[in-house]
């Protein structure tokens, strides 16, 4: 991908720091370094994480498309700074301060609906990211499972550290012993001691309270698993009523509500109020699949699913 700090024009980014700034040449400058280093940290960040070719593809075309849309708040932000003005610059002699403060409101909504571009645009590209892995593991199912095993090696470890510390009350020892049964360097004896709740300087046995803890962890992964299985073991339905249908879409994981007209005012309320959030994408209201879901489309549409 290429990066060109003119993909800013200077002449927007002095324009949009004419009337708030001494020196708006320089202010231009840094906008369009700003965006400069935005994007090559970003970009950065980005195919640090790559693990194979198509991963590379898929962030490739989504950091374009990060890009593209970046510029555009960018471009909408600065348009909106250059209708702003300082009486530092202006002089106050017939400032029009009610027109200012619009114009600042204006600027601040742009700012802040960029930060949240941001924010929800870098959001969902790792989110791809990670439901990639995850259909190339297999599922989320299988995925969990590889979790409940890791989780469950781990308890046994903690328990055999317990019991190799009661026999061996030498520091030292003890650090080497954590090394052996977790396969840690050296180096990161320390981490793994922290992640225990082992007091480094004493080196005292893990404390009771991680093996609960993690058993706990075990269990709530179990019931997750359990939740997949079924949902995996049930096929996309649909069920029509008087003004719609409700689909219980398996591949999706999500029950989506389709009306065939806009829903009113109280009726949008209503499926707010139950969790369910409009997606664009699919022209549907949607929530995950999950038996409260299902009790929710009866509360509001008065049909078991």
């Amino acid at each position: 991908m290429e990066i060109n700090k003119n993909d800013i024009p200077l002449q927007v980014a002095v324009t949009a720091h004419n009337w708030t700034s001494m020196t708006p040449e320089v202010r231009g400058e840094q906008e369009q370094a700003a965006y400069f280093d935005h994007m090559t940290g970003f970009y950065s960040r980005l195919m640090s994480q790559v693990e194979n070719e198509r991963e590379r593809e898929y962030l490739e075309a989504a950091a374009l498309r990060y890009q593209a849309g970046y510029i555009a708040h960018k471009m909408d932000q600065l348009r909106a700074r250059s209708r702003c003005a300082s009486t530092m610059i202006t002089g106050g002699s017939n400032f029009n301060t009610r027109r200012n403060d619009k114009a600042n409101a204006s600027e601040y909504n742009k700012s802040l609906e960029f930060f949240e571009w941001q924010k929800r645009a870098e959001s969902a590209i790792l989110k791809g990211l990670k439901d990639m892995r995850t259909a190339a593991a297999g599922g989320p199912a299988v995925i969990m499972r590889q979790e409940i095993e890791a989780a469950e090696k781990y308890q046994e470890n903690i328990k055999a550290t317990r019991a190799a510390f009661r026999k061996q009350s030498d520091i030292m020892e003890r650090r080497k012993i954590l090394a052996t049964f977790f396969q840690v360097s050296e180096a990161e004896v320390y981490k793994m001691a922290c992640k225990m709740g082992i007091d480094w300087p004493t080196m005292e046995p893990p404390p009771s309270w991680v093996l609960t803890n993690n058993n706990a962890r075990i269990r709530a992964m179990r019931e997750r698993l359990e939740q997949m299985e079924k949902r995996d073991a049930t096929p996309t339905t649909e069920k029509p009523f008087e003004g719609g249908i409700v689909r219980d879409n398996a591949e999706q994981n999500r029950i989506q509500i389709f009306f065939n007209n806009k829903p009113d005012f109280i009726l949008s309320q209503k499926l707010k109020e139950q969790g369910f959030h409009w997606s664009p994408s699919f022209g549907c209201w949607q929530r995950l699949r999950t038996d409260n879901t299902r009790k929710a489309v009866k509360n509001i549409i008065g049909i078991d699913i």
